[in-house]
């Protein structure tokens, strides 16, 4: 188990429909992620 998280992100599957949907799957967990940290941070 190796690699960035984000590459790790992308390797999850994707149960959205693709119809009207905005951002992709990993990208959405990155940015929930990355907003998690910043809450922890202050």
């Amino acid at each position: 188990m190796g690699g960035s998280l984000i590459e790790q992100l992308r390797q999850v599957k994707d149960f959205q429909v693709k119809d009207g949907q905005r951002h992709q799957l990993w990208m959405f967990m990155w940015m929930h992620l990355s907003g998690l940290e910043l809450m922890v941070r202050f």
